[in-house]
């Protein structure tokens, strides 16, 4: 495909010198070019030479590619016809008849073996079978598929219709307040008295005793 694009475009060049010959260099006698000398009529004549011969190229080419169409389905019908020819002079002849080789058929070959090579055969063929786990039609009956039983869904634990009240929180007692001694001084003589502290928490505090005298 890229060959006959560049072909074609070659062409339409080629085409382009020619009308440059003939409009620019018919004043001149001799060119010299590529080592040969042209005058312009036979310079002209080369360069049309080059088209003529891509389109005897594309001509063939065209040709080839439906001659080539024409055989392949032609080597098609031929093939299909001669091998019902050769299966119709071995249906009246035999398969051995030295007719066939009248038609270039070559007779059917028959190969006969020997009880060992069988022997063999067939324990190849046992040894094979069994590598492969192959079962015959008896023993592919004898195999049953089995259906697991279906599971039976688990149990789930129902919430209690009366949950149980929440237990009351415990509040803690207060903490006993501390008891703070005060040391009263009297008058002169007088032996002091211990009074009690005030206690805490708003409580009143008993009332000291009165002396029973006074010195005088």
């Amino acid at each position: 495909m890229a060959n006959t694009k560049n072909r074609t475009n070659q062409q339409g060049k080629d085409q382009q010198i020619i009308d440059g010959i003939k409009k620019d260099l018919q004043t001149m006698s001799s060119l010299s070019l590529g080592g040969a000398t042209y005058t312009p009529a036979s310079l002209e004549a080369l360069i049309q030479s080059r088209i003529d011969a891509v389109n005897e190229v594309n001509t063939a080419k065209a040709t080839w590619q439906n001659a080539a169409k024409a055989y392949t389905a032609l080597n098609t019908l031929a093939t299909v016809v001669v091998r019902d020819l050769k299966a119709l002079v071995i249906g009246a002849f035999g398969g051995a008849s030295p007719k066939l080789a009248d038609f270039g058929f070559s007779p059917r070959k028959v190969t006969v073996r020997t009880p060992e090579q069988k022997a063999a055969a067939a324990a190849k063929a046992k040894a094979t079978r069994k590598a492969r786990n192959t079962m015959g039609p008896k023993a592919k009956l004898a195999v049953k598929g089995t259906v697991a039983p279906p599971t039976a869904p688990s149990a789930t634990a129902s919430p209690s219709p009366n949950p149980p009240a929440p237990s009351p929180a415990i509040t803690p007692a207060p903490a006993a307040a501390p008891t703070v001694t005060v040391n009263v001084t009297t008058a002169p003589g007088a032996s002091p008295v211990a009074s009690p502290a005030q206690p805490q928490n708003g409580a009143s505090a008993p009332e000291a005793p009165a002396n029973a005298s006074a010195k005088s």
